[in-house]
């Protein structure tokens, strides 16, 4: 991957999870909660998955 590559995927990861943050204190949720590794790894399972729901 070439480096303006990776700063692309960083820079829409970062704003994918600050969209997410008012959607997880809407729920209930801590704030910070999609910053933590588990909310990141989510995330990028998520968008990289090659199958979707039905």
């Amino acid at each position: 991957m070439n480096s303006s590559l990776a700063i692309t995927c960083a820079v829409l990861a970062i704003a994918a999870l600050h969209e997410l943050t008012p959607i997880v204190q809407a729920m209930g949720g801590k704030t910070d909660s999609p910053y933590h590794l588990a909310g990141l790894g989510d995330l990028i399972t998520t968008a990289t998955s090659e199958i979707t729901p039905s």
